[in-house]
């Protein structure tokens, strides 16, 4: 995985199985042992972000995901330059921390484990953006949604410029073709001009020689 893997690549997943966006929005990813996951959330001022989250460890014997109250957590919080939250946290719970600037928010979650002997772990998390309390909250499909939406009107705008910069390349190289093919129109015809005015310049010497002989009765 990526070192930055944006929510929105799950969103269109669970967009198109569920049909319809909904306030809670939970995802789910595995973390191997001494990895970490990041997500990137634009906040606006004042926002709360509340996360709820289980994990499951898996076992080699039943090839199965099981529950494993050993496991723990690190989930650090980064808006700017300032560290909002950095806990070790619990196999299941949940956390929130409050925006204090309309930024983008960092979120860090991985495994206190050793990369050698540790276990793959899947993580199920259901996130949420406004206030808890009230029903009208903003779920991350929709923001980061809009975010898609800006990059895409980004990569449009991108893509006019290129293509703006390959239609005068284009017209460049239709100027500079057509000056190449008249210049070498007319070095061919000074070249044929060149021809004829040679051979005729033979054809009269050799018409001058021929009457310079039999005047001198040579021939």
């Amino acid at each position: 995985m990526g070192r930055f893997v944006v929510i929105c690549l799950s969103v269109l997943s669970l967009i198109l199985s569920a049909g319809w966006i909904q306030d809670t929005y939970g995802i789910f990813f595995h973390l191997e042992p001494g990895q970490k996951q990041y997500f990137v959330e634009h906040l606006a001022k004042h926002t709360v972000f509340l996360g709820n989250y289980t994990t499951l460890v898996y076992n080699d014997m039943t090839q199965t995901y099981v529950s494993d109250p050993s496991i723990n957590l690190q989930i650090t919080v980064e808006g700017g330059r300032e560290v909002l939250m950095n806990q070790i946290a619990s196999p299941a719970g949940r956390f929130f921390f409050t925006s204090a600037e309309s930024q983008e928010h960092l979120i860090t979650i991985g495994t206190l484990q050793d990369s050698w002997y540790g276990k793959k772990v899947k993580m199920n998390l259901e996130v949420f953006i406004g206030d808890p309390g009230e029903t009208n909250i903003t779920p991350p499909v929709k923001a980061h949604l809009q975010g898609m939406a800006r990059t895409v009107s980004q990569l449009n705008s991108m893509i006019a410029d290129i293509r703006h910069n390959q239609y005068q390349h284009r017209q460049r190289q239709s100027e500079f073709r057509e000056k190449s093919e008249s210049v070498n129109s007319r070095v061919i015809w000074w070249m044929l001009l060149q021809l004829f005015v040679l051979a005729a310049t033979c054809l009269w010497q050799l018409k001058h020689l021929e009457k310079f002989f039999r005047a001198k009765k040579l021939v």
